[in-house]
């Protein structure tokens, strides 16, 4: 909800999405399961032209809240894998 709250300050955020992952791992001698993040998500804007102001706003920066982290974020314009392998060789 975080980010949701951060990115809305751009414009109506239509979903977000935080790709997870379960850790598995012993504590103490028992099998624990961690839930945890793969380090990005998706941010889904109602407009183009609101997504297009959260990239100028927010690449490459360090989000609201998220000062602390070592890397700032990596916002651009979501593109389905093959279009990306295109767009790199370019």
């Amino acid at each position: 909800e975080k980010l949701k709250e951060i990115f809305s300050k751009i414009g109506e955020v239509k979903s977000v999405k935080i790709d997870k992952y379960i850790l598995q791992t012993k504590v103490n001698g028992e099998n624990v399961d961690i839930l945890d993040t793969r380090g990005f998500g998706y941010v889904c804007y109602k407009n183009e032209e609101d997504a297009k102001k959260a990239i100028e706003e927010f690449n490459e920066k360090k989000l609201p809240g998220f000062e602390s982290s070592h890397l700032p974020v990596l916002v651009s314009k979501f593109m389905p894998k093959n279009e990306r392998k295109q767009h790199k060789s370019k």
